[in-house]
């Protein structure tokens, strides 16, 4: 299952609508992995994103600086 080897790999899984935070950012579109396939999409549904761990901790140092 591909969960097990993005979340090894150093990503988090993010479902919407905590998805839209982070689709704003310049580093999206080259960085975050939509989930694709269908054991994913139905367990997490179609807005679910593989985003990098680093760009996750990034984030929140910027908001609670």
């Amino acid at each position: 299952m591909k969960f097990n080897f993005h979340s090894q790999k150093g990503y988090e899984l993010v479902v919407w609508p905590d998805t839209q935070r982070y689709m704003g950012e310049n580093w999206f579109n080259a960085e975050a992995l939509l989930l694709n396939s269908e054991e994913e999409v139905i367990q997490f549904g179609s807005a679910a994103f593989w985003i990098p761990r680093e760009r996750i901790q990034e984030l929140k140092r910027k908001i609670y600086r």
